[in-house]
């Protein structure tokens, strides 16, 4: 696992994240190092995807083998991870939906969707060989390509 930011997320912008996550949950933002901000970043994707998905939507839930699925809506699991890391990211899935008896969603988080293709290509593979839905959220237009509707992402 690398503690290294996709290069396209500006510093400033990570900060005004941080600081958002600070206020509104100060107990899972203590102590967030440089190192690690990336993480915080993407638990920042993982609350504004589920604000978007509405009310029933959960994220980082906690199950009972002490993994933390991203988010359960409905009969969904969902994973978000990095384009980049798309083999992880369906193996999560495919565990908290083997566990949770949910239908696997892996989101990837693309930062530069035509750089980023090939690894959305083989996690499309991958997936429909396996029964994941695949979402793609393109970072920078801040929507979310369900493969059939798309959903606007809440202002971080």
């Amino acid at each position: 696992m690398s503690d290294v930011l996709p290069n396209s997320i500006a510093d400033a912008e990570i900060d005004a994240v941080i600081r958002e996550m600070e206020k509104k949950y100060p107990d899972e933002c203590y102590g967030i190092s440089q190192s690690n901000r990336w993480k915080l970043n993407e638990m920042a994707w993982q609350r504004r995807l589920a604000e978007a998905l509405g009310e029933s939507a959960e994220w980082e839930v906690r199950l009972w083998d002490r993994t933390r699925a991203d988010i359960i809506h409905g009969n969904n699991v969902i994973e978000l991870d990095w384009a980049s890391k798309w083999a992880e990211g369906i193996g999560q899935v495919l565990w908290y939906a083997a566990t949770t008896g949910n239908n696997p969603i892996l989101c990837l988080i693309c930062t530069d969707i035509k750089d980023q293709d090939r690894f959305i290509y083989r996690a499309q593979t991958v997936a429909f060989r396996t029964g994941v839905r695949l979402w793609v959220i393109d970072a920078m237009g801040e929507r979310v390509d369900t493969g059939g509707k798309e959903i606007a992402l809440p202002a971080p």
